[in-house]
């Protein structure tokens, strides 16, 4: 028996067999398979969950976020989460996201003069991240999914 790292396929299957369902070959056309659907979404759904706690493995420290051409700072899609660098806040800025760009409260305004260093967790997918992870997901979303 050999040992090999769990695949996003084998966690839906996983999750499938689980309620007595058969398991499925591929996730390329899951139309007309609820349970797999199911499944994938719920698998989704704590990948995101558990990602946004914000790993070592999907957390980016110190990314300087650069102005667009009308001076805002907008996140992309992949961004769950950022946080400015400064450890103590500075009297004239106070950065949030809002709206998936970032935000100057003090200022009030979405308009920056110049890029602004965060730390960022990222969304990635299953395929891109560490075996232990898929683990994690594989048996939460199957806690979950005999919840719900």
């Amino acid at each position: 028996m050999s040992l090999s790292p769990t695949t996003e396929l084998e966690a839906v299957n996983t999750m499938l067999t689980s309620i007595g369902e058969q398991p499925i070959q591929n996730l390329n056309d899951l139309a007309g398979l609820s349970d797999a659907s199911i499944a994938k979404q719920i698998l989704d759904n704590v990948s995101r969950a558990i990602q946004s706690r914000g790993w070592i493995f999907n957390t980016d420290l110190d990314v300087n976020m650069p102005i667009n051409q009308y001076g805002e700072i907008t996140l992309s899609p992949d961004i769950l989460r950022v946080d400015t660098t400064s450890l103590v806040r500075q009297g004239d800025t106070d950065i949030v996201e809002r709206g998936r760009k970032l935000y100057d409260r003090q200022k009030q305004s979405f308009t920056f003069t110049s890029s602004v260093k965060v730390n960022q967790i990222k969304l990635l997918y299953l395929k891109t991240y560490l075996n232990m992870n898929v683990y994690t997901y594989k048996y939460e979303a199957l806690e979950y999914s005999m919840i719900v």
